[in-house]
């Protein structure tokens, strides 16, 4: 889903470079519409990937990244306290997130993508990662683009 919207986003803006005498439309009013809803309603306390799949960490992430790469604030849009409390419910004593609230283990896929998503939320003061190439963005070479369309 994400990779689906990453590459809709490239594309329609490369387009809009083509079509200079047509007003741009991005990505599309009625399709920027369809993800924006797709991403929200996946939210449930938690996060999911679809309908009738259990909430995983990760998804967080994918989610969240795909409205910040649509210029949509988390955020704004979701709030920090739901988020934050359903990733740290899956914190573990031993360090690290895991992939669901009842697993008994951390591992590292699911921590770099909670404290990916815990990067978009002004609440916990943590270095912003980059939602497209999913690096911390004052890591960045200066002449890398530093793209973060709803900061």
């Amino acid at each position: 889903f994400f990779f689906g919207v990453f590459f809709f986003f490239f594309f329609f803006q490369a387009e809009d470079g083509i079509r200079d005498a047509q007003e741009s439309r991005g990505l599309g009013d009625v399709y920027k519409r369809q993800v924006v809803e797709f991403a929200l309603n996946r939210y449930d306390g938690g996060w999911n990937g679809r309908a009738g799949k259990l909430d995983d960490t990760c998804y967080s992430y994918w989610n969240g990244a795909t409205l910040e790469c649509l210029g949509i604030s988390f955020e704004k849009m979701v709030g920090s306290e739901y988020t934050e409390q359903f990733l740290y419910s899956c914190q573990k004593e031993t360090g690290g997130f895991a992939k669901y609230v009842y697993s008994k283990h951390s591992d590292i896929l699911h921590t770099f993508y909670s404290l990916g998503t815990l990067s978009f939320l002004t609440t916990t003061n943590m270095n912003r990662i980059n939602c497209f190439l999913g690096i911390p963005e004052h890591l960045l070479p200066k002449h890398c683009l530093k793209y973060s369309p709803a900061h």
